[in-house]
């Protein structure tokens, strides 16, 4: 369950479907279902991350990223000659967002509403599991 305080609502997931939820009068604002998920590409739904500067919603899949816009009803798949084949983590630090997996480590800077620049990636060449990332994004 991610909290969303830009909207003011929470958004829990499954492997299978996403319900945004206001907490102030205990409605159900949207469900994106499995199928919808399927249809966008997205077969098993690992995790959602929220972007609090341009309201991007970044949702992770077993093996793809998808950048949604809620107010639009669009979506699109992000990286598409990357594939995370064992998922991915996805962050955000400010405007850059951060996709860790098995094989690397790519930086993407947020740039608007479903905007994102080409990724930087630092591929994992020898399959050594991180242990820690430390850096500084400036």
């Amino acid at each position: 369950m991610k909290w969303d305080a830009r909207g003011k609502e929470y958004w829990a997931y499954n492997n299978s479907s996403i319900l945004v939820y206001d907490p102030f009068d205990s409605s159900r604002r949207e469900t994106i279902s499995r199928r919808t998920l399927n249809a966008l590409g997205v077969k098993k739904l690992l995790s959602v991350t929220l972007d609090s500067l341009f309201g991007n919603v970044f949702i992770a899949g077993y093996d793809n990223i998808l950048v949604y816009d809620r107010l639009k009803r669009n979506a699109k798949l992000l990286f598409r000659n990357i594939r995370f084949k064992d998922g991915a983590f996805v962050y955000i630090k400010g405007d850059v967002l951060i996709v860790a997996w098995k094989y690397g480590i790519l930086f993407s800077a947020i740039k608007g509403n479903m905007e994102v620049t080409d990724p930087l990636v630092y591929l994992n060449v020898r399959s050594l599991k991180y242990k820690y990332l430390n850096s500084r994004l400036s």
